[in-house]
């Protein structure tokens, strides 16, 4: 991965990290696995289909948003179970 990216999610987990409560960063964000696919795509490998459908839920959209305040680019997101190997759930655009 790009060591600029990772700078980057670095910043945006601490961004992150004072936004919502101890034990959803650890439980959620904190375990996510950025991958970054291309210059407009990221990826993330999430422990079970549950943590992705709790994201996409409540912290989709402040991550979302973290990266682009970081960056000032709109990335697509995609999120797949690091169990299986194909997308699952959720793929989109933000505007």
């Amino acid at each position: 991965m790009n060591e600029d990216f990772i700078k980057i999610w670095e910043q945006a987990l601490e961004d992150i990290k004072a936004e919502i409560s101890p034990v959803a960063y650890k439980t959620y964000v904190e375990v996510m696995i950025p991958r970054l696919s291309d210059e407009n795509t990221i990826c993330f490998l999430a422990p079970s289909n549950y943590h992705i459908e709790v994201i996409n839920k409540k912290y989709l959209d402040l991550i979302a948003n973290t990266l682009t305040i970081l960056t000032n680019k709109n990335y697509i997101i995609t999120m797949y179970c690091s169990c299986m190997s194909k997308a699952l759930y959720y793929k989109g655009f933000r505007a």
